[in-house]
């Protein structure tokens, strides 16, 4: 499945990759000034969802990306950057 992905056998784990999705969402919630609730509402999720996944407690579907990547007003691949 990693090579479907296009990563490399020594590439990213999935906890590296959620962390990093992490720290997006919250640094993009922040950036608008926006609650954990507010984008909830926005993005059409629960507020404990949006919580554990800025804490990389959550594995989300495609679905739940592109939720967030229209509440955030991004293309999905600025959504799913490196941040560092």
């Amino acid at each position: 499945s990693r090579e479907l992905m296009g990563l490399m056998p020594d590439g990213p784990t999935l906890e590296q990759l959620l962390s990093s999705l992490a720290m997006v969402i919250q640094s993009e919630r922040k950036k608008r000034s926006w609650s954990q609730l507010e984008l909830s509402n926005r993005a059409g999720l629960d507020r404990a969802y949006i919580s554990g996944l800025e804490n990389g407690k959550q594995n989300p579907t495609i679905e739940v990306v592109l939720k967030l990547a229209k509440a955030f007003d991004l293309k999905l691949d600025e959504l799913l950057k490196d941040p560092s």
